[in-house]
């Protein structure tokens, strides 16, 4: 595991450990946990070692729902609405930036989304790297 890694998984369990003030709730739940995990197995060494954010597509809220499922071998599929919470809970932290773009016909083309808008879901990078010590 590299020095970037442990610093991302670092913040992941500082955030799911931290109660959100006046409120009986943490900042990540285990699901958002989860989630992240699943994103950052996606992550090649190549990756890792440029440090630029990078940007996974995905055609819904359930596909997102199903891929986790898939990766953790749980027998249902994560609700859409639960993806979404998750979604939220990781850009307020600043792990991840999400946003919705118009499908062309390349994507369509190269992954078979048949919907108008796609999930762009980007990894960032950047808060990881501040003050972070160069390898």
């Amino acid at each position: 595991m590299t020095k970037l890694q442990r610093r991302i998984f670092s913040e992941l369990l500082f955030w799911s450990g931290k109660k959100i003030e006046g409120e009986n709730s943490y900042y990540l739940n285990k699901f958002s946990l989860s989630l992240a995990t699943y994103f950052l197995c996606l992550l090649t060494r190549e990756q890792y070692s440029k440090k630029e954010n990078v940007t996974f597509s995905f055609e819904t809220l359930s596909s997102i729902g199903a891929a986790i499922s898939e990766f953790a071998a749980w027998g249902d599929h994560a609700r859409p609405q639960r993806v979404h919470e998750a979604l939220e809970q990781l850009e307020k932290i600043c792990f991840l930036s999400v946003s919705k773009k118009d499908s062309d016909r390349e994507l369509k083309e190269i992954y078979g989304f048949r919907d108008k808008e796609i999930y762009e879901i980007t990894i960032t990078f950047e808060s990881f790297l501040e003050d972070a010590p160069v390898e």
